[in-house]
């Protein structure tokens, strides 16, 4: 219920009028549900006693960006009042997503259009950081050109994009997209771990849909889900598991030999091994 929702988050922040995270609860749910000029107008009356909040600037920037409307001055003063957290906002937050409904190119397209690894591209997407359309019947993305071109002009003008060039190449971002195949032992990674607050779950990639957490279905919470959240920064120790190769090999064995290696599996036995057997007695695909 969107508008109790509102309310709800209205009444907190009259309790809590000084409170940055009662604004920001309130303003960040008012944009999601599309009622972009009420964000704006609650980031306004924010910056009217906090004069210098960078992400109220950024806030009444995306709104207005959102709308077709002028933006750059409050991107301007996002910058100038602190660098780092604009930086931040800009790469991770800023909804560079204009157009309803899905978009013109796959994910393969796009990245090649942006050349970068499809692999990269899906993980900004699921973080917020690539403007995308979210398909949930085939948990896809896609994209388009205008959004992207719009997203690459923005940060180009703040000279941001050496900044992200700089992060691809220092830290592979694991999330859903990423498979063991795409890192090597003694490779820098870095993992955004969010907390579910209804089943306690911690997940490496986005929480859920605008309606749901994906982890037990409970109902989304615009805000709690940003809430709940821990950066792991460090290298890759070991490999395991078996990766794409060997999920793909397993889908060619028998209703048979599956539930054998689900048994071993539940019994904690060696069911890589086991499968690894069977794999090598198929024929040639």
């Amino acid at each position: 219920d969107d508008d109790a929702a509102i309310d709800a988050y209205r009444r907190w922040w009259s309790l809590a009028p000084r409170n940055p995270l009662a604004f920001r609860a309130t303003a960040n749910l008012l944009f999601r549900v599309g009622r972009l000029e009420e964000s704006e107008a609650a980031a306004l009356a924010w910056l009217g006693q906090e004069t210098n909040d960078p992400y109220a600037f950024v806030m009444v920037a995306n709104a207005r960006y959102k709308r077709g409307k002028e933006f750059s001055q409050w991107l301007d003063a996002g910058q100038k009042s602190e660098p780092d957290l604009f930086r931040t906002l800009m790469l991770d937050v800023f909804d560079y997503t204009r157009a309803d409904g899905p978009g013109e190119w796959t994910s393969g397209e796009a990245a090649e259009y942006l050349g970068i690894p499809e692999t990269r591209l899906v993980e900004r997407a699921a973080v917020g950081g690539m403007p995308r359309h979210y398909n949930p019947e085939t948990e896809t993305f896609t994209f388009n050109q205008d959004e992207l071109d719009a997203r690459r002009e923005v940060l180009s003008r703040y000279n941001l994009l050496e900044t992200e060039v700089e992060r691809v190449g220092a830290v592979v971002e694991l999330d859903f997209g990423t498979d063991v195949d795409d890192v090597e032992v003694g490779q820098e990674v870095r993992v955004m771990l969010q907390k579910c607050p209804h089943c306690g779950e911690w997940t490496a990639g986005p929480l859920g849909d605008r309606e749901k957490y994906f982890c037990c279905g409970a109902p989304m919470d615009p805000f709690i889900e940003l809430s709940g959240e821990v950066e792991v920064q460090g290298r890759v120790t070991r490999k395991a598991g078996g990766g794409r190769a060997l999920s793909a090999g397993i889908k060619r064995l028998t209703a048979d030999q599956i539930a054998e290696l689900r048994t071993l599996w539940e019994d904690q036995d060696d069911w890589m091994g086991r499968a690894e057997e069977l794999l090598a007695a198929l024929p040639p695909e």
